[in-house]
């Protein structure tokens, strides 16, 4: 495939599959797609939370639609961008979309680069509180907000970045969508008007670059969301950026999001021909998306058209991480599915329910002005004032609480470092059987096995192929991870796996053959699991003497070019 000229009639909405596919989607599990993956809990400890530091603002049409190649140097003979597509207007009637990036015939079109060099634009621009469409800088500090070095050569970049920037020309035809007029518009615009780079040498000489007027209107009128700049530049590829820019827009609609892999690949845009090309580039990305904490999970399937669907699951929300309910265009058809109730995607009826006029009451008594209270109120989910406000007790050194709360609530927060912590849950009791081997934490895997039974499972759980003699201890694994791995991990992971046999290694330990239902799933396990499986069936089955247990993990038989781990 091409991103010169796309076509697409498998999709009946801009962001979502056709209805008659999404219906038939079950959410969790889907075992017969091969790519799943989740997190153990120490991934989502480590991941970095917008709430760290005030974050940056992505305006929505840019992060749906590319302006730039996914690359440091265009290839040669290609001039333009093109998606085109059928999508769905303010009416929900059918729309054909056309998004066409031309660069200046001088210096071409944006490369990776200049995607960087945006959203550190947006946030300058965010800093600067929309104030104007001119924002000012020092080349130095632009360069330290996008985590680059500040030596002459990427001074040169900057400015060939906002050559590139500035002679870029976009044309929308029904695919802007004009919060303002709440509809998609036609129209053909520059993402800057111009810009200005001191020359001085001295890196602290102020810049200045100007957005265009149509771009800053569509900032203005609110169609903009909240972008964690710090995790944005954690990202270690030009295409985990640009990933990570699409998914998060779609974010606050459901906690899962389908789209065609034909249609991403155009959205972000890969110009790989083969769907097997666009997944070996895509499931690295998935990878690293995944264990930074922002996806739960990603699964293929094959919709009704032939068409291969991909199943995204977002992780749970950071504490602070907040889509603004004015930021979400009102008309815009829903998601397949149905509302998904989470948070940013509630409706004004909704909110005056909750008693829209206390929240107003509340907000002025800390020094809020009835006309910001009354703004916070109408255009953000009353959860999250009422959040705010109970964390604002604990903030400390506040000379301003009415406009340290105004921006808490806007930028979505999190809770200050004296918020008390919501108390620990009590252990859930078990039924101890009679005493085996020991595990590592101390528990036996008698009681273990009985775990496995309070969870509903039963003699089932090891499955009826499972040779008797794994039974008992793999009943003990599957108890044990029931407990430490999170429920979607659980299901992806780990109930597909099969043990096949007990057999002696050539080192005369105990091996343990299990069978993996795909390359990933098999990669998943060995990195994260592992060790607490062979810990498991090392209590349970005792090895062989002093020599200990052994577990291997192979494929299934049609996927025999995999090596085993």
């Amino acid at each position: 495939m091409s991103d010169n000229t796309s076509k697409d009639a498998s999709a009946s909405h801009a962001d979502t599959i056709p209805h008659e596919e999404a219906s038939s989607l079950p959410i969790l599990p889907i075992p017969q797609l091969d790519l799943a993956f989740d997190l153990d809990d120490e991934a989502l400890v480590a991941a970095p939370s917008s709430a760290l530091s005030a974050p940056g603002k992505d305006e929505m049409n840019l992060a749906e639609f590319p302006f730039a190649v996914l690359a440091k140097r265009v290839a040669a003979g290609q001039k333009t961008i093109e998606v085109i597509q059928e999508g769905r207007d303010a009416l929900g009637r059918p729309v054909r979309q056309e998004w066409l990036v031309t660069g200046s015939e001088h210096f071409g079109l944006p490369v990776a680069t200049d995607d960087d060099t945006y959203v550190a634009l947006m946030k300058l621009l965010r800093d600067n509180q929309f104030r104007e469409r001119t924002v000012r800088f020092t080349v130095s500090q632009l360069l330290r907000t996008m985590r680059s070095n500040t030596g002459k050569r990427d001074y040169e970049r900057v400015a060939a970045s906002l050559d590139r920037l500035t002679g870029v020309l976009l044309r929308s035809k029904n695919a802007f969508w004009d919060h303002a007029k709440r509809s998609y518009v036609t129209e053909a615009f520059h993402l800057l008007d111009s810009y200005r780079l001191a020359t001085g040498g001295s890196g602290r000489e102020l810049s200045e670059v100007t957005f265009s007027p149509f771009l800053f209107g569509s900032i203005q009128a609110g169609y903009v969301k909240n972008l964690d700049v710090d995790f944005y530049f954690l990202l270690s590829t030009p295409l985990a950026r640009r990933l990570y820019r699409l998914l998060d827009k779609h974010r606050y609609r459901a906690q899962v999001y389908d789209i065609s892999l034909e249609r991403l690949a155009r959205k972000l845009p890969l110009q790989d021909k083969y769907e097997s090309q666009i997944r070996r580039r895509l499931d690295p990305v998935f990878a690293e998306l995944a264990e930074r904490g922002f996806l739960a999970g990603v699964q293929y399937r094959t919709g009704v058209q032939g068409t291969t669907i991909v199943q995204i699951r977002f992780a749970e929300r950071r504490s602070g991480v907040t889509v603004l309910a004015h930021e979400v265009p009102a008309r815009l058809p829903a998601a397949s599915g149905g509302h998904s109730g989470k948070e940013g995607t509630e409706t004004h009826e909704g909110r005056a329910a909750l008693g829209s006029d206390a929240l107003i009451e509340r907000l002025i008594t800390v020094g809020v002005s009835r006309a910001v209270a009354e703004d916070l109120v109408q255009n953000h989910p009353a959860a999250d004032v009422e959040r705010q406000l109970a964390y604002l007790p604990y903030v400390e050194n506040l000379k301003n609480p009415g406009g340290y709360l105004r921006l808490a609530i806007v930028d979505g927060y999190g809770p200050p470092p004296k918020y008390p912590k919501p108390p620990k849950k009590a252990p859930r009791k078990t039924q101890t059987l009679p005493t085996m081997a020991p595990m590592p934490d101390g528990r036996d895997t008698a009681s273990l096995a009985q775990d496995v039974d309070d969870l509903g499972f039963g003699d089932a759980a090891a499955g009826e192929d499972v040779p008797e003699e794994l039974r008992p201890a793999w009943r003990a694994v599957l108890a044990l991870l029931s407990e430490t791995v999170r429920k979607p991990a659980f299901e992806t992971h780990v109930r597909p796996l099969r043990p096949l046999r007990i057999e002696e290694s050539p080192e005369r330990k105990t091996r343990v053959v299990v069978e993996a239902p795909s390359t990933f799933t098999r990669d998943w396990v060995v990195k994260h699991y592992r060790d607490r499986i062979t810990q498991t069936l090392q209590a349970s089955l005792g090895g062989n003497g002093d020599q200990g247990i052994e577990v291997r993990f192979l494929l299934p038989p049609d996927k025999p070019d995999q090596a085993a781990h």
